[in-house]
């Protein structure tokens, strides 16, 4: 019986780690958004400083995110061809409306 609760024990803290590392790295996440200028960008290491956490866990995580992106772009038919075409559209459009 004592080894079920020692191993339900271990599976609560571990539970628990996981959250409060989930919390970090996103509390790193929007601070890095927060204090990074308009159209400056943030390097792998820079964002991992700020969650606290290493570069491979930021790229695993940046990974995870463009899968979703893109199972959802798939889910809805719509192909990477289409979104060039359409960033090149929208380029063009506000390059006329500036004039």
């Amino acid at each position: 019986m004592k080894r079920s609760s020692d191993k339900e024990a271990a599976r609560a803290s571990s539970s628990h780690h996981r959250a409060r590392q989930k919390v970090q790295v996103a509390l790193g996440l929007a601070i890095a958004y927060a204090t990074c200028p308009p159209g400056i960008a943030r390097s792998g290491a820079e964002i991992a400083a700020y969650c606290g956490c290493t570069q491979q866990n930021i790229d695993l995580i940046e990974k995870r995110a463009l899968d979703k992106v893109r199972k959802g772009l798939q889910l809805r038919g719509i192909t990477v061809d289409d979104l060039r075409h359409l960033s090149q559209f929208r380029t063009a459009n506000s390059k006329r409306r500036s004039i």
